[in-house]
């Protein structure tokens, strides 16, 4: 059904199928896909987002659950042999995590003042949850300054 545009009859009536199956369905999740099912049949496969989700429930986890979220988001193919260090200093919150990409693999862990980094960003935290969500508190940050990103000569990107 997918891959046949030209099947619009045949389209309807398995959405049609699914909106009934949906209707019936006592579990959430299968209701749930029944219904998206029958949506995309109906109007097509929207494309998602590439934020890391709500700003309400980024913003509430601890920053440390924050840098374990990049780390599932690391695509360790493009991320190849590089090491990277990057201390994050988030003085609104007395809070510092080192991050390192070592092997394909990001990592985070508190880290105490004047840890050898490859560099630091000094910037509260609003700044970096934005970039997360949306990208408009990162460019904003950087727009006045509040945000300096330093060089890392053969380092990364690479």
């Amino acid at each position: 059904m997918m891959s046949d545009n030209q099947a619009v009859d045949a389209r309807q009536l398995l959405a049609k199928a699914y909106e009934q199956l949906g209707y019936q369905a006592e579990s959430a999740i299968w209701r749930n896909m029944y219904l998206t099912a029958a949506g995309e049949l109906r109007n097509g496969v929207t494309a998602g987002t590439l934020g890391a989700g709500s700003s309400d429930v980024v913003g509430a986890l601890p920053s440390s659950m924050i840098f374990d979220l990049l780390a599932v988001r690391l695509n360790p193919t493009k991320s190849g042999d590089r090491q990277l260090r990057v201390a994050f200093v988030f003085p609104d919150r007395h809070e510092r995590f080192l991050l390192q990409v070592k092997h394909g693999v990001l990592t985070a862990e508190p880290a105490p003042e004047g840890i050898q980094a490859d560099a630091t960003l000094t910037l509260n935290r609003p700044i970096l949850l934005g970039a997360l969500v949306g990208g408009n508190l990162w460019v904003q940050g950087l727009r006045r300054e509040r945000l300096r990103l330093p060089e890392i000569p053969g380092r990364w990107p690479g």
